[in-house]
């Protein structure tokens, strides 16, 4: 369980990073800029609380099926420990990501404009 709550927090860390700060010395500001002169796609990408995640799952996912073969981080590798399965490990990851990101953000969002 303490490995879901890592895997959630850190995906959502991170997005919340990217997507809402400019970080140190705006790198992130920067980052989008140019992103967005390379494709607008990736502009949108890193602007926005469902895309991020996804991709933040499948990082971390590939890092466990590939280089972390015996440790399981992801909700997915925990649940199926056969890597053979790996695409499907991939999308659930992804999934889970993204949807959990997107509901925590969400939440969050409520508070902020509601709750004076």
């Amino acid at each position: 369980m303490l490995t879901i709550f890592i895997f959630i927090f850190s995906v959502y860390g991170f997005s919340n990073m990217i997507v809402y700060t400019s970080g140190p010395f705006k790198i992130f500001d920067y980052l989008k800029i140019i992103g967005g002169k390379i494709h607008p796609d990736i502009e949108h990408l890193l602007s926005c609380m469902i895309c991020l995640p996804t991709w933040a799952g499948i990082i971390l996912s590939l890092i466990n099926i590939f280089l972390l073969k015996n440790v399981y981080i992801t909700p997915a590798n925990l649940l199926i420990h056969n890597t053979n399965y790996w695409p499907i490990i991939l999308l659930l990851d992804a999934g889970f990501a993204s949807g959990i990101a997107w509901l925590i953000n969400t939440i969050q969002l409520w508070f902020e404009t509601n709750i004076k």
